[in-house]
């Protein structure tokens, strides 16, 4: 009975922070917990001077205690916060990886009454999250406001040569507290035809340009309204892991539908599929005539059994056979949370099941 209500008092203490207890935790705790339930337990963790089960419920509290003190101490705000939300749970190898390349820089830019902090930035070359703290005039409104310029530059080769970017700017309405800075997540994708040339180790000088704050809401024929004028543009280092491993998929296949609207199944020959640390692009070929597909979202299963669900953010079909070959299509991806290259064991689309066996490392 002592257990069982120690058990419940400590999922409800977890449960009052302001982030939940991340999902592979409760899978932990839950297994734990059976195992103290279930009573068969091997006879040496009988034995007088092994309690097992007062070493479980141990295990099982620090657990639920460690994650209820990051909560509470605001070390899963920020970008990695973010991602445990946004995946619905990290991995522990997942949460290391962010750890040790998420920089902090601490810049801070303020122009015309608006003060810009940048407090944590992370990224792979191709896909970024920013941690912003912003000091703003009682008139801009959070949920509305973003920047005329948000874009990011990185010393490396190829960084030019890009088929497009997007970006997004999230405010962390629970982060940020009633008249003081307000916080918010910027996420920017650039989608480069290749994979750019970064040191193996270091850092990467990098430029946040953020430029005119503006009202999302009243884009317009001659863009949108200037709230406050100004250039909060800053340069960072960044740990940046460009690394990317390609695999050939010939043999493969995959069906698509690629009617604008209703249904036109056809097939695609897979050509190749490359894994970075936070996307993914994969190359196919149809007949010219038919342009791209929409093919099934890929996910990425790493040794553990974990998940990283890949989402698409754009793509193209290659008309012009001096560009390549006509027929071929590319599309983008972005990951759910990190991918760890070296634990990748399968990629599945749909139905269909890869064993990841890249002929490079």
């Amino acid at each position: 009975m002592v257990n069982e209500q120690l058990d419940l008092r400590l999922r409800n203490m977890a449960r009052e922070e302001r982030l939940p207890v991340p999902q592979i935790y409760e899978d932990r705790i839950n297994r734990i917990c059976g195992e103290i339930r279930s009573g068969t337990l091997p006879r040496s963790a009988q034995r007088r001077h092994r309690p097992r089960k007062v070493l479980l419920l141990a295990a099982a509290a620090a657990v639920l205690l460690s994650v209820s003190a990051l909560a509470a101490s605001g070390a899963l705000s920020g970008i990695l916060g973010y991602l445990h939300q946004r995946s619905g749970g990290l991995t522990l190898d997942q949460e290391t990886v962010i750890q040790q390349d998420t920089a902090l820089p601490g810049r801070c830019v303020a122009d015309n009454g608006v003060t810009v902090t940048l407090e944590e930035a992370y990224g792979d070359g191709n896909h970024f999250f920013f941690y912003l703290i912003m000091d703003l005039p009682e008139y801009v409104n959070p949920e509305t406001m973003t920047f005329d310029t948000l874009d990011v530059e990185m010393d490396a080769d190829g960084w030019e040569d890009f088929a497009g970017s997007s970006t997004s700017l999230h405010w962390l309405e629970e982060e940020s507290q009633l008249g003081g800075p307000e916080r918010f997540l910027l996420r920017i994708e650039r989608d480069t035809y290749a994979p750019l040339s970064l040191p193996a180790e270091g850092t990467v000088p990098c430029t946040l340009r953020l430029e005119n704050l503006v009202d999302s809401t009243s884009y317009g024929p001659n863009g949108a309204e200037i709230l406050v004028p100004g250039n909060w543009s800053m340069a960072f280092a960044l740990p940046c892991d460009g690394r990317s491993i390609t695999m050939d998929l010939e043999g493969y296949t995959l069906v698509g539908n690629a009617a604008l609207s209703g249904e036109l199944p056809q097939t695609g020959e897979l050509l190749t599929f490359t894994l970075r640390p936070l996307g993914a692009r994969l190359w196919y070929v149809t007949e010219p005539v038919t342009g791209g597909l929409d093919l099934p979202f890929p996910t990425v299963i790493l040794e553990d059994g974990s998940e990283v669900s890949l989402i698409p953010e754009g793509g193209a079909h290659i008309y012009d056979p001096s560009h390549l070959h006509a027929g071929e299509n590319y599309l983008s991806y972005g990951a759910e949370a990190p991918i760890l290259l070296d634990q990748v064991v399968s990629v599945r689309f749909g139905d269909l099941v890869i064993p990841w066996e890249p002929q490079e490392a």
